[in-house]
């Protein structure tokens, strides 16, 4: 009718770059309705502003403004005066707020990454995991580690996988941290000191790894540096409840007063750095006289009835078992307080020495790694 006469239906405005410059808007670019990028038949790509931190205050004016964090990895819009997290970019695991289950389920999401650090969460909260993305297919999670940071202290504050109060009877089970839910430690100083993530005991596996690190090893360099490592592949742990945690709990449990003869699982090994005849190089003499390499042994318990809880790379056919395995309870009468402590009597015959009941400085210079999948 006339009273639309002259009205404008619709309009464009091309805009066109000469040569291959950009266009640049200075101020606010606003448009009501789609904004579409096209060029030569194909798509051209939309980036959003990048910045470490927001790069406006977010209030009523800003509603709507979306960048990326290159610290998080995450779009956040401006909505209701405060930002909010609108998506995770990346893999699982590559951000607090993106974990994956474990790194196998973050190895399967994406085959691509790498080892190094992940978030996970196993169960019921989030924590920083290193993974193993490289050995026998990836998707280890460290989990623990056994670190003695001095041996002739004999179960001082440092020992938190033997006794941290002494060599004792009162202390049958020593701390108990093989069979309970503390936590200490921190995953990037696992080379440092002794080490327990919440995985321990909430992340359900199949089958355990060991890592033998020299003291000191940075996070970036545990793999790389490592003197041995190796792992099962039999499923063993799905008898057990799925973690050390049960196994120790629920089936071998750390504590004084067991024969020789009772001996816990022994467990064939793959060797993926290191061989049988390394770890016996590795060992006390005598320890190799009564042992037979290729294992990794749980629970087992030397000639006066002390509790070990982990025989590293062998299983322990004799009964001096304190000279080979690592961890226990917090009552070593022989010699007291001789033996008491997380690498027990690897020092026998001297530090370091490599004779008789002594293990070399290479093996009791390294933090013994558990890693689950």
């Amino acid at each position: 009718n006339n009273g639309n006469d002259g009205a404008l239906t619709s309009w464009s405005v091309g805009i066109e770059a000469l040569s291959n410059k950009q266009v640049e808007v200075l101020g606010d670019l606003r448009v009501q309705g789609d904004l579409v990028f096209t060029g030569k038949g194909q798509a051209k790509l939309l980036r959003l502003q990048t910045a470490a931190s927001a790069p406006a205050k977010c209030d009523n004016s800003m509603t709507g403004l979306i960048w990326f964090s290159t610290v998080d990895q995450i779009l956040y819009v401006c909505a209701g005066g405060k930002y909010h997290k609108l998506a995770n970019i990346g893999p699982p695991g590559s951000t607090k707020d993106n974990p994956g289950a474990s790194c196998l389920a973050i190895k399967q999401a994406d085959n691509k990454v790498v080892d190094g650090l992940y978030w996970i969460k196993p169960a019921g909260q989030t924590v920083q995991a290193w993974c193993d993305m490289t050995t026998d297919g990836g998707g280890w999670t460290l989990v623990s580690s056994v670190h003695e940071d001095n041996i002739g202290a004999k179960c001082n504050a440092g020992d938190k996988w033997s006794s941290t109060k002494g060599n004792s009877s009162n202390l049958p089970a020593g701390d108990g941290n093989w069979q309970n839910t503390n936590t200490f430690g921190g995953v990037t100083g696992a080379a440092k000191d002794d080490f327990k993530s919440q995985a321990y005991f909430e992340l359900k596996a199949k089958d355990v790894m060991l890592y033998h690190v020299p003291n000191g090893t940075d996070v970036s360099q545990y793999r790389a540096k490592a003197l041995l490592r190796y792992h099962t592949n039999n499923g063993f742990l799905t008898q057990y409840g799925g973690t050390l945690y049960s196994l120790f709990k629920n089936h071998f449990p750390i504590k004084f007063g067991g024969a020789c003869n009772d001996k816990g699982p022994a467990v064939p090994v793959v060797w993926d750095k290191g061989s049988n005849g390394g770890i016996d190089a590795l060992l006390s003499p005598n320890t190799k006289a009564e042992s037979t390499p290729g294992y990794v042994q749980f629970r087992v318990f030397n000639h006066e009835k002390a509790c070990l809880a982990v025989c590293p790379g062998i299983r322990y056919d004799g009964c001096n078992t304190e000279h080979g395995c690592i961890g226990g309870g917090g009552w070593f009468p022989e010699g007291a307080p001789k033996q008491c402590g997380d690498f027990s009597a690897w020092d026998w015959d001297g530090y370091g020495t490599g004779k008789s009941w002594s293990a070399t400085k290479a093996l009791t210079e390294a933090t013994v790694f558990f890693l689950y999948r």
